[in-house]
Order: C-alpha cells, then sequence, then structure tokens
C-alpha cells in the first residue's frame, strides 16, 4: 500500500464517520479521538484534512457541525410556537 493509497483510504473513512456516523456531534472529538477511531495516528490524519479538505481539523468539524445546524434551522423555518 503506497502513501497515497493510505492517505486516500483514511479520507474515505473519515468521511464515512463524518457523514453516516456523524461522529462530529461528539461534543469532546479531538483530533486524537478521531485519529484513534480511524486507527492512524493524529498527524497523519490531520495531514489528510490538510490535503483533501484544505482546511484544519477543527474548521473541518465545525464546517459539518454548521451545515447540521443549517438543516435543523431550515427544518423549523415557518413554524409557529408558543409557550402554554
Amino acid at each position: 500500500v503506497t502513501d497515497k493509497n493510505k492517505m486516500d483510504a483514511i479520507n474515505q473513512n473519515l468521511l464515512q464517520l463524518m457523514e453516516q456516523d456523524k461522529v462530529y456531534r461528539d461534543v469532546e472529538l479531538s483530533l486524537n479521538k478521531l485519529a484513534n477511531k480511524l486507527g492512524t495516528k493524529a498527524y497523519v490524519l490531520s495531514n489528510v484534512i490538510n490535503r483533501y479538505h484544505g482546511t484544519s481539523f477543527t474548521e473541518f468539524i465545525n464546517s459539518y457541525r454548521l451545515a447540521e445546524a443549517e438543516r435543523i434551522l431550515e427544518s423549523v423555518r415557518g413554524r409557529t410556537f408558543s409557550i402554554d
């Protein structure tokens, strides 16, 4: 397995964890914790995120969190809430 193939595999597994398992919902998620879930080292994961997504770990995670917040807000748009 070449380094490129390894990085491709890590990125694919990362995307699966983000999109299917929604690990970004974990308020205690850290670079080390996510790297452990992926079976790699933190510096390797950081390199993958930087190379494939052009951003830092924090910005990458927050982009998923913001997208989910936007979906939630959009789903309640136009609804009327009352306090009974």
